[in-house]
């Protein structure tokens, strides 16, 4: 991810140099400096073994120009700065409540000019900022990102995950990216404070990774563009977004970071800057890699996370403004691209139970003589449903991806991959995903505990033992089959 995101400062010298080939190499490094920075929001590494601090001075010494923050816990905060100097209250001062069981608690920064601490391995750190107390408040993402924010420099930022890759021949265009927060489109007259983009999946390997790839792709492309426009109700999903530095800093960060409340912590982003008067719009000429989930268990676990984060995310006062100050039409496209989303995974659920139940209640009023003909007609209606109906439903269910591959790919692919994808198995997985979503959300409108899920995101080539699969999946999945079996026979 780091190497990817370094290419931005290897495109800004070839273009500097192809725009000012007159420049000397020293003098074009300077401006280089002077225009991107990649700061690493390194958390740990106050914490960090010998061997992964070796790990960290590879990155440096690969990237000179590379800087990284981390957070620093200390009893007296008199650590030494990177360049001699005392620490403590010289850089940042002691707010009320700094003081947490006897510590202080710093946000810190390092480059590869800093001194090695020989006994601990660890570099001393060039600016020490004191923080108002302990910084952990969410589950990590969101602190660590806003711990960043004051080592940065300029007036755009991008945050990007671990799992994420740059492109050189992408970051060529990050100019035409950076002009469209001056002369881009302005929406309802103001100019944006999120711009979006899409994103690469690179991770379709095998029949998981390619299911999981391709409802990213529509996702990040089709349904966001819809949703910039003509809904209006684009907020922040993917981290290849830019963002408008002063509007971040005007409402507190670039995330929300309340423990299971602020699950989903990166749409907040989007929604806090829609209720200050901001815009958000999508673009798609520019582009960051990502790898997404590629086991069963873990494609699964994300769409847990994202099922029990979107309930707490209704219970938000940012969900319950929106609803009560947006227009109608874009009020309808907040809901269908969230809550209504997820809602409709468990309502598809509970519909099936009503199918069978009035099948059900035809052959009972029917046996019993009160209405002769009742079972027939349930059977009709049935029949309607599973047959014609649903195989407009999957057709339906297709179409996205086929249009996205018939503009990117063409009529061939448009034509085979979603083939393909149901030759694989595709609607069983997906019934699978869309019951864990039901689940996940109607348990937490129940019982709350929502938590962050880590799934790893590394290659499914691992066997999950029966006992662990069949307890993950009994109560979203084995047991309501079952009801349904018999409620067939």
């Amino acid at each position: 991810t780091v190497a990817g995101m370094m290419k931005n400062a290897d495109a800004f010298e070839i273009l500097l140099r192809a725009q000012l080939p007159s420049l000397s190499p020293e003098r074009l490094r300077a401006l280089v400096a002077t225009k991107y920075r990649c700061v690493v929001a390194m958390q740990r590494y106050d914490q960090m073994t010998r061997e992964e601090l070796e790990d960290v001075e590879v990155l440096l010494s690969d990237f000179p120009s590379l800087q990284l923050v981390y957070i620093e816990a200390s009893p007296d905060g008199g650590a030494t700065l990177g360049d001699g100097r005392a620490g403590g209250s010289m850089i940042g001062t002691q707010v009320g409540g700094s003081i947490s069981g006897g510590l202080r608690y710093f946000t810190c920064l390092i480059d590869g000019a800093c001194a090695v601490d020989e006994r601990t391995g660890r570099r001393a750190p060039r600016f020490r900022v004191e923080m108002p107390g302990h910084p952990i408040l969410g589950d990590g993402k969101a602190d660590n990102q806003n711990g960043a924010i004051p080592f940065t420099r300029g007036t755009i930022l991008q945050m990007i995950d671990a799992n994420q890759e740059g492109y050189l021949e992408e970051a060529l265009k990050v100019c035409c990216a950076l002009k469209e927060f001056e002369v881009g489109e302005r929406v309802f007259g103001t100019r944006p404070a999120v711009i979006g983009f899409r994103e690469h999946i690179f991770s379709g390997l095998g029949s998981l990774g390619e299911f999981a790839a391709s409802s990213e792709l529509v996702f990040g492309t089709l349904v966001q563009r819809t949703m910039a426009y003509p809904l209006y109700s684009r907020y922040h999903y993917g981290h290849p977004d830019l963002l408008s530095k002063a509007a971040m800093l005007a409402q507190g960060g670039v995330s929300k970071a309340t423990r299971g409340l602020n699950l989903s912590e990166d749409v907040f982003t989007g929604m806090d800057a829609v209720l200050r008067g901001q815009t958000v719009v999508h673009r798609e000429y520019f582009q960051v890699g990502k790898g997404r989930d590629m086991g069963f268990l873990s494609i699964l676990n994300f769409f847990v996370k994202l099922s029990k984060g979107t309930a707490r995310m209704t219970t938000t006062r940012q969900a319950h403004r929106l609803g009560v100050r947006l227009s109608l039409t874009r009020h309808l496209g907040f809901y269908y691209a969230h809550a209504g989303y997820y809602v409709g995974q468990l309502h598809w659920y509970h519909s099936t139970y009503g199918v069978l139940a009035l099948c059900f209640l035809g052959a009972v009023t029917q046996g019993t003589g009160l209405l002769p003909t009742a079972a027939n007609s349930a059977a009709v209606m049935a029949n309607l449903i599973y047959g014609p109906l649903f195989a407009l439903f999957l057709a339906s269910s297709l179409l996205p991806l086929a249009v996205v591959y018939l503009v990117e790919r063409g009529v061939l692919t448009a034509l085979l991959q979603p083939l393909r994808l149901l030759s694989s198995g595709s609607p069983l997985f997906f019934m699978f995903q869309s019951r864990a979503i039901g689940h996940s959300l109607s348990d937490e409108f129940a019982f709350g505990g929502a938590a962050y899920l880590a799934t790893g995101r590394g290659l499914g080539i691992t066997r999950t033992p029966f006992h662990q699969t069949y307890s993950t999946f009994a109560i979203t999945a084995i047991y309501p089959g079952a009801e349904l079996l018999a409620f067939l026979l």
